[in-house]
């Protein structure tokens, strides 16, 4: 059965099997125990309602196979489920991956971006408790205590510190020793500070950057300098591939970015929470193969919701060989369609995805 099925699909098995056996115990009891029939009529009683699979709204600007865009509809998808409680999300296949939010109602583009922005708002605790997450570890301690006094009232923010570090693992040497490991989406370096830069994010980006991300092709024309957090494999411009001299470029800087994608994606992170894992840090979503991290999302096609895809996202590894994802052995049996990996490599002080392919 392991070896036909694999872990997840004997088990799966398994469960209908037993459950099917307690529920035949219990109608032969009942059956048993039931008093003799009487004479009764027909009858009449309404169809059973198929469930209501809600209001399709396709986010066309946004394209599975970019790690950038599938974080953005992650984002997405946290957020409208807290505006719109029930909301879930699938992809289509459409030349590309595109996502597909089911709405408990139907509504416009422009009332969902507003909606979206009115839940994540740029005063929550959970990105202005500091400017960076790399920062001491009783500092961050500190945070995590209040974080557990305010579990009942503002979840988000024990979310928010679970994706951002965890402080049982620091970096051991150089000026940052002492210091928390931050997740593995961390990419940018020198002075720039993470939550620091995701505000600035949050200030620029309006509803027509949110309109552009998800409803059109990205043109790449927003600002760049500090408004990226550089999860788009375009990103990655190396000196010798430019077609400017950077240090001589006018127009560095002020275009090559998609903000409302960045400040979507942003949200997303508590979907992938960072353990401890001896010395080392995990994050969801990544698996360290000789130093080299890979990243490995799914992509489903039926609905799913919030919960449905953070289970996903946890118990989905990275392949080791390209061939299959390890733990799932038919990742079909639960609706995961394809799985696209990047690695993240470096890029002097910085960090980047490389373009993404199909496993």
């Amino acid at each position: 059965m392991v070896r036909k099925w694999g872990w997840w699909g004997a088990a799966y098995r398994e469960a209908v099997f037993r459950l099917a056996d307690h529920a035949q115990s219990a109608a032969e009891q009942i059956r048993d125990a039931a008093p003799a029939p009487v004479a009764t009529g027909w009858v009449s009683r309404p169809a059973l309602a198929s469930r209501a699979e809600g209001y399709a709204l396709p986010l066309t600007g946004l394209d599975g196979a970019n790690p950038l865009a599938f974080l953005a509809a992650l984002g997405t998808l946290r957020l409208a489920e807290r505006a719109y409680p029930g909301t879930r999300l699938s992809w289509k296949a459409q030349g590309s991956w595109t996502p597909v939010l089911h709405l408990p109602q139907e509504i416009t583009p422009t009332a969902l971006i507003a909606n979206l922005l009115a839940q994540a708002v740029r005063t929550r605790r959970c990105v202005t408790f500091a400017q960076d997450v790399k920062i001491l570890a009783e500092e961050f301690c500190a945070f995590e205590r209040e974080a557990r006094l305010a579990i009942h009232t503002d979840r988000e923010f024990s979310e928010f510190l679970v994706a951002c570090a965890n402080p049982l693992v620091t970096i051991q040497g150089g000026p940052n020793a002492g210091k928390t490991k931050p997740t593995e989406f961390y990419f940018i370096a020198g002075q720039q500070k993470l939550l620091k830069q995701a505000l600035e994010i949050a200030t620029a980006a309006t509803q027509e950057h949110l309109t552009k991300a998800l409803f059109a092709y990205w043109t790449y024309d927003d600002p760049l300098e500090g408004l990226s957090l550089r999860w788009d494999p375009r990103d990655d411009l190396r000196y010798a591939t430019r077609f400017h001299n950077p240090s001589k470029d006018k127009s560095k800087g002020k275009k090559g970015s998609v903000l409302g994608a960045n400040r979507l994606a942003f949200e997303a992170l508590p979907l992938f929470p960072c353990f401890a894992r001896g010395s080392r840090l995990v994050t969801t979503g990544f698996l360290v193969l000789d130093r080299r991290p890979f990243f490995t999302w799914p992509i489903w096609e039926p609905a799913w919701g919030l919960s449905s895809v953070r289970s996903v996202l946890g118990a989905l590894a990275a392949p080791r060989d390209g061939s299959e994802v390890r733990h799932i052995k038919t990742p079909d049996q639960i609706g995961v369609t394809v799985c696209y990996q990047c690695e993240k490599v470096s890029n002097s002080d910085y960090s980047n995805f490389t373009p993404s392919r199909a496993l």
